[in-house]
């Protein structure tokens, strides 16, 4: 009753089990054991959230809660005439590349706020993000919350006052906040 395709009839082990996922995708581990592939199921909404990039010449770029009070912080600099915008990366594998390139391609001032930290590297996002910045901007890693201490718009704006008056990117610094 079993009919072997081509493929089949050159394989040295064939499981006969698998013949009812072939056509629903699956592969086999090198144990032998079937596994099956469910479609991915692409996330609603864009990769990364631009908020007052429009005019932006500083960007702040943060993940998760930091970029809730990183807009905070973005609406008191736009307020004072400042022109800072933020992002917030919503998906980070696969790396939004393009959508940053895009988002970052006038700004002259990158802040890349990470929760995280790999020692001697320094955060992911950073990691990831400072290869998308346009050619000669300044582009600085900061790696604050860390353990769960709660970022607060304090010092958000103590980054923003940081990044606003270096001369040059220095490897990412690592800030306390107020638990």
């Amino acid at each position: 009753d079993n009919v072997l395709h081509e493929t089949a009839k050159r394989a040295g082990v064939v499981i006969a089990e698998a013949r009812a996922y072939a056509s629903r995708g699956t592969y086999t581990t090198a144990g032998f054991r079937i596994q099956k592939l469910s479609p991915a199921v692409a996330p609603e909404g864009d990769a990364v959230d631009c908020y007052r990039m429009d005019d932006a010449e500083i960007a702040l770029v943060a993940m998760s809660t930091t970029a809730s009070t990183v807009r905070t912080v973005v609406d008191a600099a736009r307020a004072r005439g400042e022109k800072v915008g933020a992002l917030r990366v919503r998906l980070f594998r696969p790396f939004p590349e393009q959508q940053l390139r895009q988002a970052l391609r006038h700004c002259r001032r990158i802040g890349i706020l990470d929760r995280d930290i790999s020692l001697g590297l320094g955060g992911i996002l950073w990691s990831e993000v400072r290869g998308t910045a346009p050619a000669g901007s300044l582009v600085q890693g900061y790696i604050l919350g860390l353990g769960g201490g709660d970022i607060r718009p304090r010092d958000i704006e103590r980054i923003l006052a940081d990044l606003a008056a270096r001369q040059q990117a220095e490897d990412p610094r690592i800030l306390e906040v107020a638990s």
